[in-house]
């Protein structure tokens, strides 16, 4: 198996696997249903999960082939995450619901509705049995999937859409980019019960496309509509994030990134069709993949070596 897994898909109809260290396509799987908005791999590096319009396709890395498809969404998908065994998977949709699916069958285990607004960003809290989702009225909420109840995280009084989310591998933060360019940051002692710590203006009057941290919660990438991605160093002594370097040089939209599991390098993927490697602390460009023909939107990278994930699961299941 691989130990380093990036793939990438867009607007032109293809999945492409890539060598991160010589920039080489190793594989361009065709998919001419529709665009792609999502990617996901398993935490066991297994499956690459893709989320189109309206349909979730499962296909092994390995092989490349196309192992299960689901559907039951009526809109596009927004967002697409494993639990850590593999036994379900959450998406969200312009369609309004968020849904639960059963890895190992088809159709949808859980449904639920956000009342006709759209979901645009949803993440899967590390505790495995909450998913925490944000949408187009700029609400932020938690859905307990043991209880199978929500409740109220945020509301923006102005009704300014969350475009992205995401939490730390702790659940020790969490962080909500908006369409106006703002990331509003809360704090978790037990990783159930957030509380308000930063409202930060990373990307004034631009969309928020991704929000990711690093895997030690120091570094906040927020990528945008503005054609850059701005890395966040913690002040620890603050506990607040402060602008460390700004990564510029894509000719479009900046909608998806990643770290390395060092920290040293940040990968972004943008509508340009390009994706950059960058050294971040020098903010330069050390790689540029080239090979799609239209917009990248999407991408997934692992460079986590499965034995050591192993250890950390635990035996989750949600009830029926």
């Amino acid at each position: 198996m691989n130990d380093v897994i990036l793939a990438t898909a867009g607007y032109d109809h293809s999945i492409k696997f890539w060598d991160a260290f010589s920039g080489a396509c190793r594989k361009s799987i065709n998919y001419p249903e529709s665009q792609i908005n999502k990617l996901a791999i398993t935490a066991d590096k297994k499956y690459l999960g893709v989320a189109a319009h309206n349909v979730v396709k499962v296909y092994d890395i390995l092989s490349h082939e196309n192992e299960v498809s689901f559907e039951g969404h009526t809109g596009n998908i927004t967002s697409l995450g494993f639990q850590k065994e593999n036994k379900w998977f959450f998406t969200s949709s312009e369609d309004s619901t968020l849904k639960i699916f059963d890895f190992r069958a088809s159709g949808y285990m859980r449904n639920l509705s956000n009342n006709g607004i759209m979901v645009n960003s949803a993440v899967l809290n590390p505790n495995q049995v909450e998913v925490i989702f944000g949408d187009q009225s700029g609400r932020i909420k938690i859905w307990d999937l043991t209880m199978n109840t929500t409740r109220d995280l945020f509301e923006d009084q102005e009704e300014i859409g969350i475009r992205s989310l995401c939490i730390a591998n702790n659940s020790s933060k969490l962080v909500a980019g908006n369409s106006a360019g703002i990331c509003y940051i809360w704090n978790s002692n037990n990783g159930e019960d957030f509380q308000p710590q930063q409202e930060l203006e990373a990307h004034r009057d631009q969309y928020i496309l991704k929000c990711q941290m690093n895997k030690d919660r120091t570094l906040l990438a927020t990528c945008s509509s503005d054609r850059s991605c701005k890395i966040w160093k913690l002040n620890e002594v603050e506990d607040e994030f402060e602008e460390y370097q700004e990564l510029a040089g894509h000719g479009g939209w900046v909608w998806d990134c990643d770290f390395t599991s060092d920290s040293v390098y940040c990968i972004t993927a943008s509508t340009d069709t390009c994706v950059r490697i960058w050294k971040i602390d020098k903010a330069d460009v050390r790689k540029t993949l080239v090979g799609h023909q239209k917009g990248i939107t999407c991408m997934a990278f692992s460079d986590t070596q499965v034995k050591q994930l192993v250890a950390q699961q635990t035996n989750n299941m949600i009830p029926r």
